[in-house]
């Protein structure tokens, strides 16, 4: 029979997703007519958070229409904590004596396997001039200086821009493709992590032993395909920290360890900020969320070692690291988040649009309604017998999604809404599981005899199928595991430059033999590690130079050390503005003269006598 309540409900979340088609281009916030950063923002007139408020109109409205909608329209749990049918009533699931634990360790063992055999000549590619500087000149300036925020902006964080400085620290090698197998190790442990998260979703759940084992095992083969080697991921190497921090909230409805637990989820208040500055944004923001749902449980110990937690994070900082660096962290992390909006921006594609990523954006905003309808459903259906634990799990793991996606919003290209979207997309799963799984027969079906011993076998088939091949073939090409390692590991770096880049940078050095550092203008920011010089200031990503914000602290210290030449401009523009730093372009003029135009391609400063 026809349910008119839950018609009429989907039809007004679909009006107000057409709503927000219709007037896409009209849902915009002012421009701020004071901002002094030069970029793609500036020369649209377009206020950077007009991203989020599309984003609102469009996911996250049908989203409260629909929650408004079922709690008005159908007889649902109450939200009120003193009512018995509160929806997050503590119901704690009875302990099971039953683990997963076997199938956990063959899993784990097939992915670390996986990455020992994986073909380690996809790492052997040209090198990204501008990008992958990021990890390779702080490894420069750190060893020359001995300090980390002191002798670099770090764009990134502490650990997004020091897997060089660890690799380094590490193997006592300077190596382009062992840095890039370091960064590719964070793709392996995010496998793992998200393996050990599954293993507890799954185990939280009130499912008999057979349906908790295909449960968590087909959730996990789809996790751990979210997160790829030598492709732009769904879940990429800066979500290892928050996967980290999400299982230890997962393990906090136990009392075992009870102060160990809340005190690492405050200390992730630093240890977010130290891995990447975004990921420190949205795992504080988390923290904020969960603290709030603490208090509003009435869990008054939990907040209060979780804040002494937060607290000794930021002594410890001030203690190892010292005082000027936490003052030059700080501002760091000020200038990121008052201009990476201004200099990164990039608009949201309009969905169903021509745009070549509207497909992308509209799907994943797609994802998040469905997730969010889901998220309803479970937690306030009364004829869905959740646990308050996997209850808890679903609601972390929704927000969790929505602050994430916040990276697709503040540069809109298909990069950053693919990675922007890998927790929404595996939430998707997660619900989609969790919805096949209560309700429809399959359950019963599962109580048949023998069943367990034909899974076992489609399981470790599938496995085998994923598996094998990839081995099997890397093997072909590769004589050895230490082969694979060395072909990528003694690679100089003339292997990985281009010919007219070789070129340069052998004309670059034999010009400025006599120059203690490096100072580039343009986007050719690897140059100081090709020439293995620091950088003349901590400014080695010119881009974040920018008037009324540190363009004066970057004059101080070129001052003082001010190479006789310098790399100017270039015929291939990216991010970098001059426009940013009227101050500095006049102290070049007054100070350096034009010398060459190197290719036909790199411009380059001498400086006057």
């Amino acid at each position: 029979m026809l349910n008119y309540k839950k018609v009429f409900l989907f039809a007004l979340i679909l009006i107000s997703i057409l709503l927000t088609l219709i007037f896409w281009e009209k849902i915009k916030l002012p421009y701020d007519e004071s901002n002094t950063i030069h970029g793609v923002a500036y020369d649209t007139k377009t206020n950077p958070n007009t991203n989020t408020l599309r984003f609102i109109f469009f996911s996250l409205l049908p989203i409260l229409i629909f929650f408004f909608g079922y709690i008005s329209l159908f007889k649902t749990l109450s939200l009120n904590i003193n009512q018995k049918n509160f929806f997050l009533k503590k119901n704690y699931k009875k302990k099971s004596y039953f683990n997963l634990g076997n199938i956990t360790f063959f899993l784990i063992g097939c992915v670390v396997i996986e990455f020992l055999f994986l073909n380690f000549n996809n790492l052997l590619g040209t090198l990204d001039i501008y990008h992958e500087a990021t990890n390779l000149v702080p490894l420069i300036n750190h060893l020359y200086n001995n300090t980390f925020w002191l002798s670099n902006f770090y764009e990134y964080g502490l650990w997004g821009n020091n897997i060089g400085t660890l690799s380094y620290k590490i193997s006592g090698i300077q190596s382009i493709g062992l840095i890039r197998l370091f960064d590719q190790t964070h793709i392996l442990l995010n496998k793992i992590v998200l393996i050990l998260i599954c293993n507890k979703i799954s185990s939280l759940l009130d499912f008999q032993k057979l349906t908790k084992i295909i449960f968590f095992s087909f959730l996990t083969l789809i996790a751990i395909n979210l997160t790829e080697y030598f492709i732009v991921p769904s879940i990429n190497n800066r979500a290892l920290i928050f996967l980290i921090f999400f299982f230890i909230l997962l393990n906090n409805f136990e009392k075992n360890f009870f102060f160990l637990k809340n005190f690492l989820i405050g200390f992730f208040s630093l240890i977010s900020f130290l891995s990447w500055i975004d990921i420190g944004f949205y795992i504080n923001a988390i923290l904020i969320f969960y603290l709030i749902l603490c208090f509003f449980l009435k869990e008054t110990k939990k907040i209060i070692i979780i804040f002494f937690g937060i607290l000794s994070s930021w002594l410890f900082f001030i203690f190892f690291f010292g005082k000027n660096e936490f003052i030059e962290f700080l501002s760091q992390i000020y200038i990121i988040a008052r201009t990476f909006e201004h200099i990164a921006f990039l608009e949201f594609p309009k969905p169903l649009t021509d745009h070549p990523h509207s497909f992308r954006g509209l799907k994943s905003l797609i994802i998040i309604i469905i997730n969010g309808i889901f998220c309803v459903f479970f937690c306030l259906n009364k004829k869905i017998k959740l646990n308050f634990q996997i209850k808890i799990c679903l609601i972390l793991f929704f927000i969790s999604s929505i602050i994430f996606f916040k990276s697709a919003l503040l540069r809109s290209d298909s990069y950053h809404i693919k990675y922007g979207s890998g927790l929404s997309f595996l939430l998707f799963f997660l619900n989609l599981f969790l919805f096949f799984f209560l309700k429809t027969k399959f359950v019963n079906f599962l109580k048949k005899k023998n069943i367990l011993k034909i899974y076992y076998i489609i399981f470790y088939s599938i496995c085998f199928l994923l598996f094998i091949p990839n081995l099997s073939k890397n093997l072909y090409y590769n004589n050895s595991l230490l082969f694979n390692f060395n072909q990528l590991i003694l690679k100089n770096e003339n292997f990985f430059l281009k010919k007219d880049d070789i070129y340069f940078v052998d004309y670059f050095r034999n010009l400025s033999k006599n120059d203690s550092c490096v100072q580039v203008f343009i986007d050719y920011t690897s140059l100081p590690y090709l020439l293995k010089k620091p950088s003349c200031t901590k400014f080695f990503r010119p881009e974040y130079i920018l008037k009324d914000f540190n363009e004066n602290k970057f004059l101080e210290e070129f001052k003082i050390k001010s190479p006789e030449f310098i790399l100017y401009s270039s015929t291939i523009p990216f991010m970098t503005r001059k426009d940013n730093m009227p101050e500095i372009q006049k102290y070049i003029k007054n100070n350096y003269n034009f010398y060459n135009f190197f290719d036909e391609k790199w411009v380059i400063y001498k400086k006057k006598n």
